[in-house]
Parts: C-alpha cells; sequence; structure tokens
C-alpha cells in the first residue's frame, strides 16, 4: 500500500536511462554518470519524473550482480535528494531479485520496478507468493510491478497460445501487500486494462504502459 511520502514522489514520467557498455561489454560507469546528470539538469526532479536505471532499455535484464551494483551505485552517487529514483529488477528466481532490491534499498534507491518471473508460465498462486516473499524482505522501498505480459511464455505444450496476464482478483491481493505502490500497467485487451485500473486506483499508482491517459 503506497504511503503518504510514497506518494509525493510518484509523478511526473517515469525516465528509462540506457546503459552504456565499454568495448569489452562491462558497463561505462563514466558515460552513466553523465547521462544522469545530463538528466537532472535537463529538468529532471521531484514532481517532474523518477529516474530509473537498470530497465528494459537499460539492459536490466542482462546485467551480471556486479553490473546491477555498479549502475545502481552511480544512480545513488549522483542523484540529489529532490531526484527520485529507481531501479529495475528481473530475476526469474526471487532470492535473486530479493538480494538485488534489498543492495537498492541500501543505496538509496526510491522505488524498484520488479518484473513477473517468466521463465515457464505462473499460476496466480506462485505470482502472488513472489511478490509477498518480496514485500516481506525489505523494509520501506516501494516496490511496482511490471506487467509484462507480451514477455510471458505460452501455456504448457500450447495448449493455451496466449501469455500470462494478471487476473483482477489477483491484482487487488497484490495491491494490499505491504510495499507494493504501484502496478507498470499493460495488457492486449483494453477493457481488461481499465478494469484494472479502475480495481486499485485508490490503492496504488499506475504507469501507464499502452496510452490509457
Amino acid at each position: 500500500m503506497i504511503r503518504d511520502d510514497q506518494d509525493e514522489k510518484l509523478r511526473g514520467a517515469l525516465v528509462a536511462l540506457v546503459t552504456p557498455a565499454t568495448d569489452d561489454h562491462e558497463v561505462d560507469a563514466e558515460k552513466l554518470r553523465e547521462n544522469i546528470r545530463f538528466a537532472i539538469e535537463g529538468g529532471i526532479c521531484k514532481g517532474t519524473g523518477i529516474l530509473l536505471v537498470a530497465g528494459g532499455r537499460g539492459e536490466g535484464y542482462f546485467l551480471d550482480k556486479d553490473q546491477y551494483k555498479a549502475v545502481v551505485d552511480e544512480m545513488a552517487d549522483q542523484a540529489r535528494s529532490d531526484v527520485v529514483t529507481a531501479a529495475g529488477v528481473f530475476e526469474l528466481s526471487t532470492k535473486h531479485a530479493i538480494e538485488r532490491i534489498r543492495y537498492a534499498e541500501e543505496r538509496g534507491i526510491d522505488f524498484i520496478q520488479c518484473a513477473l518471473p517468466h521463465y515457464l508460465r505462473p499460476s496466480d498462486e506462485e505470482v502472488f507468493t513472489h511478490y509477498k516473499m518480496i514485500s516481506d524482505a525489505v523494509k520501506e522501498i516501494g516496490i511496482f510491478i511490471y506487467h509484462t505480459w507480451w514477455a510471458m511464455p505460452m501455456g504448457l505444450l500450447n495448449q493455451s497460445r496466449q501469455g500470462y496476464e494478471l487476473s483482477l482478483p489477483l491484482t487487488e491481493k497484490l495491491a494490499n501487500l505491504r510495499n507494493i505502490v504501484g502496478f507498470k500497467w499493460s495488457s492486449p485487451h483494453f477493457h481488461h486494462a481499465v478494469n484494472g485500473v479502475v480495481k486499485i486506483r485508490d490503492k496504488c499508482t499506475i504507469l501507464d504502459n499502452m496510452g490509457l491517459a
């Protein structure tokens, strides 16, 4: 559930930063530092947006543990108190997701954009357990659920040709978890997306990922 101190930070666009790489495929810390400063000097601050590292455009799903720490460290070191920060987490393992989120929290990152585990098509119970374990394991950091339905696998042996989507009852249940503050929401079904927003609009912030606004 979103707290008042988090609510005031959740304004504007989520600005996803790329992760520059060196010729040997490591994080180019200097260029990332320049990119963060450029965004801040360009006007991204509390009330206008949130800066995100290790998101989809930042190769968050490819970064190893040390690379992830490197981009989080740069964000933490460069961000000022009036800049709202976030980091992406794309882990199949709940344990590994918690490790990354705890590190970001220790470095003072405000929010996490956390994708669903999606190597195998999960059940609603598995998805709820994944996020409940994460919510219970962290202290104050806010968690956004990244509804990546397009990345989800098909059903077993193609019995279902549609990837996994959060059901409305599950969405409401997740919205009641202590550290779940929002959903980055998208859906192939317009009415499902609208109904999801209506269900949780008083509990969580919605990041529009399909042009509903």
